[in-house]
């Protein structure tokens, strides 16, 4: 898969990840815990669809810790998102978008793609790309009554191109447009081990201490992750649903989701309101089928 362009090669069937059609509206808490969600394929050109690793979210949705890196989510016709295609309200915490990520849409956003929902993101990143033909950004169409950013730092991206203006607070990006706030500065500022010190780079972002600098763009703590043994083979979605018999969907004892087949079980069917963790990586799709050279 060529995650730039959706192209699928060399006869891999790319598993098509869960839409609006096919997945009820979750509501609850999705605790990545430091992990990601790799492959995600997600592409379809009805009109009004919702596409994202969540299509539908209720009243009370939470994503908290969690990356969505090497997707693809293409909806022309409608809303599409790495994480929200459509909701009723969306707090999002410590989450970020890999680089390898596209998204495009009528309502395209990297975070949020469409809805009249109050929309919070604090302690963020994306280094994806995304398209739309009527509004995107991070956040594609939202006309709810909260939309803030604070603490975060998005790539080649406008906040939004939607006249609705998120407040921004500590929050740098390469495109100020719709934004209150929002601090425009170049991808070089905001690279190097000085990233969070350099007064003309994103010291600001050093207040909130979630974030750690590389040679290359911040990254956030929680995902730095201490490498153990040898490499094991990738565990990738079967295209089926199992449900998770791990705690007790509790804040305390959250349901434990450490196979696609659980994920896809939990996206399919909502939330129920319930918490839910993760406890691994998870592939939905085989990410060594991408041609790297070709996407770059």
């Amino acid at each position: 898969i060529n995650w730039q362009d959706g192209t699928v090669v060399d006869g891999y069937t790319a598993k098509q990840w869960y839409d609006s059609s096919n997945s009820t509206r979750f509501y609850g808490v999705l605790d990545g815990d430091g992990y990601t969600i790799y492959g995600m394929y997600s592409t379809n050109e009805t009109t009004d669809i919702r596409l994202g690793l969540i299509p539908l979210t209720g009243n009370t949705t939470t994503i908290n810790n969690l990356g969505v890196d090497c997707a693809y989510v293409n909806a022309p016709n409608g809303s599409a998102s790495a994480f929200v295609g459509n909701g009723q309200s969306a707090t999002f915490d410590t989450c970020y978008v890999g680089a390898d990520v596209a998204i495009n849409g009528q309502f395209a956003g990297l975070l949020f793609g469409n809805g009249g929902a109050n929309v919070e993101i604090s302690k963020c990143y994306s280094l994806g790309t995304v398209t739309g033909t009527s509004y995107y950004g991070v956040s594609g169409d939202c006309w709810g009554g909260t939309r803030t950013i604070e603490n975060s730092f998005f790539a080649n991206t406008p906040i939004t191109t939607k006249p609705n203006n998120f407040t921004c607070t500590n929050v740098y990006t390469t495109n100020a447009t719709g934004s209150s706030g929002a601090i425009a500065i170049t991808t070089d500022n905001m690279k190097g081990l000085d990233a969070l010190t350099n007064t003309g780079k994103m010291s600001a972002l050093s207040e909130c201490g979630a974030f750690v600098a590389t040679e290359t763009y911040p990254v956030l703590t929680i995902f730095i992750k201490e490498e153990i043994g040898d490499e094991t083979e990738l565990d990738i979605w079967n295209g089926t649903q199992t449900a998770p018999t791990k705690g007790t969907g509790t804040e305390n004892d959250p349901y434990q989701i450490s196979t696609p087949e659980e994920l896809a079980y939990v996206i399919a069917n909502g939330g129920n309101g319930k918490n839910y963790k993760l406890t691994a990586d998870i592939y939905l799709n085989d990410t060594t089928k991408i041609n790297w050279q070709e996407q770059l």
